[in-house]
């Protein structure tokens, strides 16, 4: 199983708790993928079931495996997540630069990182299909707002 590499994805990119929970609260950054511009790498995402219950292996073959790591507790259902599993182990993950279509900036980044990600985007003719947007947390209800760059 050491050659198994899990990647996961959640559905919305204005989920608060994911914002808190995964992106250093409010400090990182989300990246929006277009799946249908680089299907091969997204080929085959499938979405997370949720339950009570740990799921139950009846045989210890690929298919068996694969859809019980793609269970999680219900309580995490918020997160709509989806994962896509690799063969080429633990790492990053690569992707088309044309699947990329957004870059949101947490609430609460540096400075930094958006200079950096202006940058980029700046100097990558490869990437000028780009949105860059910044979050903050409204005033008005528990939610995201985001301006554009």
């Amino acid at each position: 199983m050491a050659h198994i590499g899990i990647c996961c994805y959640g559905t919305r990119g204005d989920n608060l708790l994911m914002w808190s929970h995964y992106a250093d609260s409010h400090c990182g950054v989300c990246l929006k993928f277009d799946v249908l511009a680089d299907p091969i790498a997204y080929f085959d995402m499938c979405p997370v079931t949720y339950s009570r219950d740990y799921p139950v292996l009846a045989r210890l073959d690929e298919e068996s495996v694969s859809k019980a790591l793609s269970v999680k507790a219900d309580v995490w259902a918020y997160e709509e997540e989806c994962r896509v599993f690799t063969r080429s182990g633990q790492g990053s993950k690569s992707f088309a630069k044309k699947s990329l279509v957004e870059i949101s900036i947490g609430a609460k980044a540096w400075s930094a990182p958006v200079e950096a990600f202006i940058d980029l985007l700046d100097s990558d003719a490869d990437y000028e299909h780009v949105h860059l947007r910044q979050a903050r947390v409204s005033n008005r209800s528990f939610s995201l707002e985001f301006t554009a760059y």
